[in-house]
């Protein structure tokens, strides 16, 4: 019977999440070793004869041919895929790019056409501007005008 069936093993020892435990066996034949999976823990040893491998070895290479082509395919289709993803992000940036440029340009136009293009000189200081106007000082202390912005 087959016995090699480590799954129980490897959860107790908490490493299942590293590798797939498979129930498998070698089997021996006069013309060489073969190794047989997936198989039933517990059940009978594989048919060593000759006819079994004539008639099953095929079938197994067609399957593993197959699957690695669908395997292969799959990796294409994520290539292109993220190919022409790749594409569409440069596409819509160089659009961003060529918008922002229009609106720049739009925005100087228009500033021109309506004359407040903007000075070529800076404004000149005017730190009177930040001086409260006169009079206003003596009205801080507590005077009537204050009085009125309070709740009552």
């Amino acid at each position: 019977p087959i016995g090699a069936d480590y799954h129980a093993a490897a959860v107790k020892q908490g490493v299942r999440q590293y590798f797939t435990p498979v129930v498998g066996n070698e089997v021996t034949t006069s013309v060489g070793h073969f190794n047989a999976f997936p198989l039933r823990a517990g059940g009978p040893i594989p048919d060593a004869s000759p006819a079994a491998y004539v008639f099953g070895f095929p079938v197994a290479i067609v399957f593993v041919l197959k699957y690695f082509k669908l395997k292969e395919r799959e990796l294409a289709l994520e290539v292109e895929t993220r190919e022409r993803s790749q594409r569409q992000q440069l596409a819509i940036e160089q659009r961003v790019e060529r918008l922002e440029g229009v609106l720049l340009s739009l925005d100087h136009d228009v500033r021109a056409r309506l004359g407040i293009e903007q000075p070529a000189t800076p404004l000149p200081a005017r730190p009177d501007l930040l001086e409260p106007p006169a009079g206003t000082a003596g009205e801080q202390g507590g005077g009537e005008g204050s009085r009125r912005g309070k709740a009552r």
